[in-house]
């Protein structure tokens, strides 16, 4: 018989893989243990929101892996920050204009 140890298990996931599962479920335990502090934001008329709440989570974690894919890799930080740091100059000019 074939012993079954540790070592013998390997799992292939890819790098982008990773990225976004690992993000995903982040994302999901973080948002479940706060839910009801951010369902009190999408009450209207006392009437529940879904749609609202639901665009929410969705476009929080679509940023929210952007960002951390972005972490993942040590070459992308490097330009972002210095576009950011351009488009947060040339914002903060037109606002005070």
């Amino acid at each position: 018989m074939k012993k079954y140890r540790v070592d013998n298990i390997k799992f292939k996931v890819s790098h982008i893989s990773f990225c976004i599962l690992y993000s995903t479920l982040l994302y999901i335990v973080y948002n479940a243990v706060n839910f009801d502090k951010t369902a009190k934001w999408f009450y209207l008329k006392n009437e529940f929101d879904y749609i609202g709440i639901s665009a929410f989570y969705i476009a929080g974690l679509c940023i929210f892996i952007a960002v951390f894919t972005l972490f993942a890799h040590r070459y992308t930080i490097k330009p972002l920050a210095i576009i950011i740091i351009i488009l947060s100059g040339a914002s903060a000019y037109f606002i005070s204009k």
